[in-house]
């Protein structure tokens, strides 16, 4: 199998949410071995200078733009019975909660840790649920998000403020 395309891209996610929760973990391929360019070596945290963190805002925000300016009208729509669009409404709350937490602080999170893929990432979700969100108040809604999409994303939010929190020290009220 591939470590390629869009499985990479789920194994460099949990890798990164194990690092950061302090439980590092490596990824082993039967046929090759270690994948060295995936191993889950310690994330050097050290306390980042406030000219770092200024400038860590600056293009945490120009991240955040970019991600809100980019545009949902191509992507497929994906069916929601009308049975689940509570479930789905009140699990697109509860991510939009999870990031918007994570936003306070993601610049600190930047400045130490340097992880630009995990920003981007981050505000894809996040602009992602943003547009859900509105385009589920609409009365003919359009729904590009399926229900176990958003569980996982859920789940990868969880992780991400859990681990980022433990790993800075930061006690922030929720």
């Amino acid at each position: 199998m591939s470590i390629y395309g869009p499985l990479q891209d789920y194994v460099e996610s949990f890798l990164a949410q194990r690092r950061l929760s302090g439980r590092p973990v490596q990824v082993h391929s039967p046929e090759f071995g270690s994948i060295p360019t995936l191993s889950a070596e310690a994330v050097p945290i050290r306390q980042p200078t406030a000219e770092e963190i200024t400038s860590a805002q600056r293009w945490v925000e120009e991240q955040r733009r970019i991600a809100f300016n980019h545009s949902f009208e191509g992507v497929y729509s994906t069916p929601v019975p009308e049975s689940e669009i509570s479930v789905y409404i009140r699990s697109l709350e509860r991510l939009d909660m999870v990031l918007s937490n994570i936003e306070r602080y993601v610049h600190i999170a930047f400045a130490a840790l340097r992880k630009e893929e995990f920003i981007r990432r981050m505000f894809t979700m996040m602009a992602s649920t943003k547009y859900q969100l509105e385009e589920s108040k609409k009365s003919n809604p359009r729904y590009i998000l399926e229900l176990h999409i958003i569980r996982e994303m859920i789940q990868e939010a969880d992780n991400m403020d859990e681990g980022l929190m433990t790993v800075l020290g930061l006690k922030l009220a929720s």
